[in-house]
């Protein structure tokens, strides 16, 4: 929940029983007056409240977890999560947030249609671009989103990337059997594996870019694809095994 500057009092009950309220983001200058029963129910100990030093001071407000944020020349975010719309769940990032990494990847099946994206300044002053705090539809296969902080001065910016990979709709298996290697550099698809077999490359909206047949044990062949190869390859092998690559690795 965001509460803009101007907001001077909360009426009684606003926020009864919200269980799934886990951080408040007030931007006034003042803790706004609090009228009865406004957190009715909730443990506020657990509840993050980036707000100013004042706030430690008020009744009820200082029972939150407080995080101080007033600094106007900072454009960092002290939080960034993805979370299904529907269920709620929340969608890991990899790698794990830190506010000095930039780039991220989240991967969800393909039921995940839906997501949200709440994105936290590490100050009250900074602003965050839209794509935060917003209803996203996903499409399947790779879907970008660009993250711009700036900071309270208006003096400083800072760009994230969170991409999120849906996966199509037949599924494809984490797993691949450990007696399997597969690489990729550059254009260069590196196989090992023990049977003599055809082995195909899709890009993960299923597509097929690539096919070719391997001799039993190790080897290295060009990717013939007539289209870039996108961040994330899908090899199969006749046999079974299935691996998610990400380019370049």
């Amino acid at each position: 929940v965001t509460i803009p500057a101007n907001i001077k009092s909360i009426g009684e009950y606003a926020f009864l029983c919200c269980y799934g309220l886990t951080s408040v983001i007030c931007y006034s200058s003042e803790p706004p007056t609090i009228e009865r029963n406004v957190f009715a129910g909730l443990t506020l100990r657990n509840i993050t409240l980036y707000c100013n030093r004042s706030f430690r001071e008020k009744e009820v407000w200082k029972d939150f977890n407080i995080v101080e944020a007033y600094a106007n020349d900072k454009a960092m975010l002290t939080a960034l999560t993805v979370t299904d719309y529907e269920t709620h769940a929340s969608c890991p990032l990899s790698p794990a947030f830190n506010d000095t990494v930039y780039n991220y990847t989240v991967e969800v099946p393909y039921s995940v249609s839906r997501i949200t994206i709440q994105a936290i300044p590490d100050n009250a002053k900074a602003t965050v671009g839209s794509a935060a705090s917003r209803i996203h539809t996903l499409n399947v296969g790779e879907n970008p989103f660009h993250i711009r902080v700036q900071s309270g001065d208006k003096k400083t910016e800072r760009d994230y990337w969170v991409t999120v990979i849906r996966a199509f709709a037949t599924g494809i298996p984490q797993a691949v059997e450990p007696a399997i290697q597969v690489s990729l550099s550059g254009q260069i698809l590196h196989v090992n594996s023990p049977a003599a077999e055809r082995v195909n490359i899709y890009s993960v909206s299923g597509a097929l870019l690539d096919g070719l047949e391997k001799p039993a044990g190790k080897t290295s062949v060009a990717v013939n694809s007539t289209n870039p190869l996108t961040q994330v390859l899908i090899v199969k092998g006749s046999s079974g095994w299935v691996k998610k690559l990400l380019t370049g690795n």
